[in-house]
């Protein structure tokens, strides 16, 4: 699966694997949504207390919590599983 952002954070490309594991055709998804607007709620909330409390410091629930730790130069590896199929994330 691919996609990539740009500096807003707007997908800008949703490859054939995205659409199929999303569920979402790309028309509806490049240049007018975030992959935060795409993912669980839930799942950016946790993560972003996660981040919160590992960096000691305030991380609103969005587009920036998927992105922090690659923002600043690290790699952020986690299991993703929208369908309940296990997928490595990394950003």
């Amino acid at each position: 699966m691919s996609m990539t952002t740009d500096m807003n954070g707007l997908i800008q490309i949703f490859d054939v694997d995205a659409q199929d594991m999303l569920g979402y055709p790309s028309a509806d998804i490049l240049n007018r949504v975030t992959p935060a607007d795409i993912s669980d709620p839930q799942d950016v909330i946790s993560r972003a207390r996660e981040l919160s409390e590992e960096f000691s410091t305030s991380i609103a629930p969005g587009f920036e919590t998927l992105v922090f730790k690659a923002s600043r130069g690290q790699p952020w590896i986690s299991n993703w599983s929208p369908d309940s199929t296990i997928k490595t994330f990394t950003a």
